[in-house]
């Protein structure tokens, strides 16, 4: 099955049932949308939950990436895509990568405490 990409207005991008949903921003700054289409498309080649897990973390780690992110897109687009769970075109969705990692981080800082 082909992959469908579309436009949205709602966080940098979002991958779900083989369809990419990219911001319209992005189309200006295509160094920065091709980069993005490379993460979503990883997370269509490996859906798995530690493959998807993977992904976040070592693109976490991609500072080109995240300084074209910063400098490019405002904050709000920014911020949208840092929530786990969101309701969407009529559907709720979820990170589950990105919930692991906040549950990671907030047992590391119950320990540390």
């Amino acid at each position: 099955m082909k992959t469908k990409i579309i436009t949205t207005d709602w966080g940098v991008a979002y991958t779900y049932n083989n369809i990419i949903e990219l911001n319209r921003e992005l189309s200006k700054y295509p160094e920065l949308k091709k980069r993005i289409l490379k993460h979503e498309k990883e997370h269509i080649k490996n859906p798995d939950f530690l493959s998807t897990l993977w992904i976040e973390i070592k693109d976490m780690l991609d500072f080109k990436t995240n300084y074209l992110v910063r400098k490019h897109l405002n904050w709000k687009i920014r911020m949208q895509s840092l929530f786990p769970i969101w309701y969407h075109k009529g559907q709720i969705n979820t990170n589950s990568a990105l919930l692991f990692i906040y549950l990671m981080f907030i047992i590391g800082v119950i320990v540390i405490l």
